[in-house]
């Protein structure tokens, strides 16, 4: 079969892009291809790979074969489809559509996740290759054989004290921003920075370690109310008392409004999306002005804080009970509850698209299988094609980036610790309290206004209306909730999506990752 491989090419039959570290070492182009031109079969590789930590991709073209590798959290997206006698591969599923139609389950999945689950994209006949994979495609045939080469589930917890994992932890922590500050040589480290535990950690190591090039940077609406209002302010007194310089990009309405309508939009929507993902609203605005008005460097690297919170425990259901055995159903509602909710369907129909999209082996589980599906499906969809995949959003404003908290020993040592241990994230927040002695961990808002309103949120949360006291970063208007009552119009492309039809026919309501998923479908309609 023919191959038209436009992944990026460093040597003779080898193609990569990202950054990958091999028992410390930062391995340049030539090491890879030095590495990759000695490999003879597949399982070669895999051995190979097992070494390695980044964010990358790699392929390698044999005489009969190519072979296509993901790293564990696919931050470097692979897509490619066989059709005409041909094997087409490339970075952007968009690149690769020609008559293929809309696929409307994964229409539907991708309107209530916000991703595409699995191999599949929104077209028929473009794939994708997912988290840590190693994808074989024959050049006689055509045949795709996948092989995942990392899991997240341990069958071995050691028994070890509290201070032994804390220890551990510590070392590793370390361990892992320093190849952040290996890998930046110099360059300035950017850093977005929220109220959370995760980037203030992030900060927090930087500042221990020495590392005085860094910018921290906070968005988001500062006027009328917003629920993440509290983040800014706290995000300015973590950066100031490391002697960080710290910026803030205001949101508002209009700032939304006019980007939204701008050409950029269907150029940015294009190269994020790619077929699979949501657009990335959160910083997109950000970085954006970032850019625009020269506030960062250009060399700078943006490195945020995910996904700390689900590595250490923050996505297992704090409800769940360990002498417990759960069933078929415990697990639909669970995950539909977490993952299927962008647009507003009743319980029922909600529970009927999802089983659906859900393929489950069984039908009673432990709970440590419980949580091991969860954690597996979290991982592999929304952390890899949502999460993960805002590393897009930098690109396309031309800067660099790095997820420390993916780094493959990191997330190694979290899965190794019991679940018990790692629910809630509550030893977690006890590591950093004992090895971070420092008032910076205590910094909080105080403001007695954003509590209250925090309280509020969360009572309207519980109640299933949090969407009328959400600002979304000033992307809905504060004095007006016309983007949860506006209806939705269906077009005929559309028409037997299941989701449009049975959400709310007289008030179509949908989130605002919701709508963004729906205007992804849109553009990609209207480029017909």
């Amino acid at each position: 079969m023919l191959v038209l491989n436009k992944l990026n090419k460093i040597s003779d039959k080898v193609f990569f892009k990202g950054k990958i570290f091999q028992k410390g070492k930062l391995l340049t182009n030539d090491d890879i291809s030095s590495l990759l031109h000695k490999i003879n079969s597949k399982q070669e590789l895999l051995d190979l790979i097992s070494d390695f930590t980044g964010f990358f991709y790699l392929g390698i073209e044999w005489e009969d074969t190519i072979l296509l590798v993901t790293d564990i959290v696919r931050t470097c997206p692979i897509f490619y489809k066989i059709s005409n006698n041909t094997i087409f591969i490339c970075e952007n599923g968009f690149d690769l559509k020609e008559d293929e139609g809309l696929s409307m389950q994964s229409v539907d999945e991708f309107l209530m996740c916000g991703y595409v689950i699995g191999n599949k994209t929104i077209f028929q006949n473009i794939f994708q290759v997912e988290a840590a994979s190693l994808l074989s495609i024959s050049k006689k045939d055509g045949k795709p054989v996948c092989t995942s080469y990392y899991s997240l589930s341990s069958s071995f917890y050691p028994q070890e004290t509290k201070e032994n994992i804390f220890f551990r932890l510590n070392q590793v922590y370390e361990k892992v921003v320093q190849r952040l500050i290996d890998y930046a040589q110099g360059r300035t480290i950017v850093v977005p920075l929220s109220g959370g535990y995760d980037s203030r950690l992030l900060v927090m190591l930087l500042n221990r370690l020495g590392i005085k090039n860094v910018i921290c940077y906070s968005y988001g609406s500062t006027r009328g109310y917003d629920i993440f209002q509290e983040e800014i302010n706290i995000s300015k007194k973590i950066a100031e008392s490391l002697g960080y310089k710290w910026i803030c990009i205001p949101y508002s309405y209009s700032k939304w409004n006019k980007l939204f309508s701008s050409l950029e939009a269907e150029e940015y929507i294009n190269y994020v999306s790619r077929g699979v993902s949501p657009i990335s609203y959160q910083e997109w605005l950000a970085v954006k002005e970032l850019r625009n008005n020269h506030l960062i460097p250009d060399d700078g690297i943006i490195v945020p804080g995910h996904t700390g919170d689900f590595i250490s425990g923050g996505h297992i259901p704090k409800n769940i009970k360990f002498d417990t055995e759960y069933d078929h159903i415990d697990m639909i509602k669970a995950l539909e509850a977490k993952h299927f909710n962008l647009f507003f369907l009743s319980e029922s129909k909600r529970m009927q698209i999802s089983k659906l999209f859900i393929d489950l082996n069984s039908t009673t589980y432990t709970s440590l299988d419980f949580i091991n599906i969860l954690e597996t499906f979290d991982w592999k969809e929304r952390q890899s094609k949502y999460i993960s995949n805002s590393a897009r959003v930098y690109e396309f404003y031309g800067y660099d980036w790095y997820f420390p908290w993916w780094d493959h020993e990191i997330v190694d040592l979290w899965f190794s610790i019991h679940p018990k241990q790692r629910i809630g994230r509550a030893l977690y927040k006890e590591f950093v309290e004992n090895y971070f002695k420092t008032s910076i961990l205590y910094i909080s808002n105080g403001d007695n206004k954003r509590l209250f309103l925090r309280v509020i949120f969360k009572i309207c949360k519980v109640l299933k209306i949090d969407f009328l006291v959400n600002n979304q970063y000033g992307i809905a208007k504060t004095n007006k909730l016309s983007l949860f009552f506006k209806e939705i119009p269906i077009p005929n492309e559309l028409k037997d999506s299941f989701v449009l039809i049975n959400c709310s026919k007289k008030l179509r309501k949908a989130s605002v990752n919701g709508i963004g998923a729906l205007q992804a479908l849109l553009f990609v309609i209207h480029k017909k």
